[in-house]
């Protein structure tokens, strides 16, 4: 039977894991961070959850678009289609043979189009496609649109973007200023594009989920063989911190959350779980501190003097080792 220390130090890191883990399933997963509905995106704070996500996905070489040349990014892609899309579309190679699925690059031989090197002509029968205009190789991608439909946060988007939005409608009116712009737009081709539909057939079933570490219940005579069993991996010093092994191999401690998130900041709770790690509040002399006799009097004295926030000022008494989480072995 663990006591309630080991529990505890397993829990924290168990909590710690499962942060980690929530987090490489949902925001940091780009089928995740694309999937959202149209709702969610319309937020400051969760864009800037998957931003990075988003931005680690490069066209040609994680994603292919009907422009050859695309050199957007995949949160780019989103913010145009946020606003109202226009440009390059997505392609959509899962119907494509599987070698060329492989390399796109490679085989790409226009807008949509690919060879299949399986059916490969040779040079007579290239040379006879152009004349017939017929390519037994040729393999075509569909256009398709993962996010939520052109325009879906286009209000949204002028509001929480003005300078982004100035900017687009500056490009526009420029049109109307440089000479014969607007004389030979008339005798361009005009395109009559019907914005797609969002097509999610490509979400995995399960997306988000993961095996969440289960904690080990306080003050219980009964506990799961399989949770008793579960290696803590953990190393406790002054200011401990889990090191690798952990739950996970590819787990390291550059990957976890901070330690020291603590809510609420209220008197009781914070004195019930704190203590002074001396008696005599460090090596400070207790007669200068009058009217100090409490972590939580001690907390709000020195937040008052630094003006940290109180996750800072939490970490730094922490660090500093003058305070320290109380533990309870009483079962």
């Amino acid at each position: 039977m663990q006591d309630n220390k080991s529990r505890y130090l397993h829990n924290q890191a168990a909590r710690r894991a499962n942060e980690v883990r929530q987090r490489r399933a949902t925001v940091e997963n780009p089928q995740w961070a694309m999937s959202r509905p149209a709702e969610w995106y319309q937020n400051r704070e969760n864009l800037a959850s998957i931003k990075d996500t988003l931005v680690n996905q490069q066209g040609n070489r994680d994603f292919w678009t009907t422009d050859q040349d695309e050199s957007r990014n995949m949160y780019q892609m989103l913010m145009n289609q946020m606003r109202g899309g226009g440009g390059a579309r997505m392609m959509d190679l899962r119907g494509l043979p599987s070698v060329v699925q492989s390399d796109p690059n490679r085989y790409r031989r226009g807008r949509t189009m690919f060879q299949d090197p399986s059916k490969a002509q040779g040079f007579l029968g290239d040379v006879g496609s152009l004349l017939s205009g017929k390519n037994k190789a040729a393999v075509y991608a569909d256009e398709y649109n993962p996010f939520p439909k052109a325009g879906f946060g286009a209000d949204w988007y002028k509001d929480q973007f003005p300078i982004a939005s100035g900017l687009g409608s500056l490009m526009e009116a420029a049109e109307n200023v440089i000479p014969y712009a607007s004389w030979a737009k008339r005798f361009l081709p005009k395109s009559n594009r019907v914005p797609l539909e969002r097509d999610l057939s490509w979400v995995p079933e399960g997306l988000g989920e993961y095996d969440e570490i289960p904690e080990i219940p306080f003050l219980s005579e009964e506990v799961d063989e399989t949770i008793e069993s579960t290696p803590i991996n953990a190393d406790e010093t002054g200011n401990w911190r889990y090191t690798p092994p952990f739950f996970d191999d590819d787990i390291t401690v550059m990957d976890l959350p901070e330690l020291y998130d603590y809510d609420p900041f209220d008197e009781d709770s914070f004195n019930s779980e704190y203590e002074f790690v001396n008696k005599d509040i460090g090596d400070r002399e207790l007669d200068s501190w009058q009217g100090v006799s409490t972590p939580w009097e001690y907390f709000i004295t020195m937040q008052g003097l630094m003006n940290f926030d109180n996750k800072k000022m939490l970490r730094h008494l922490i660090d500093d080792g003058t305070i320290k989480k109380k533990y309870s072995d009483e079962e």
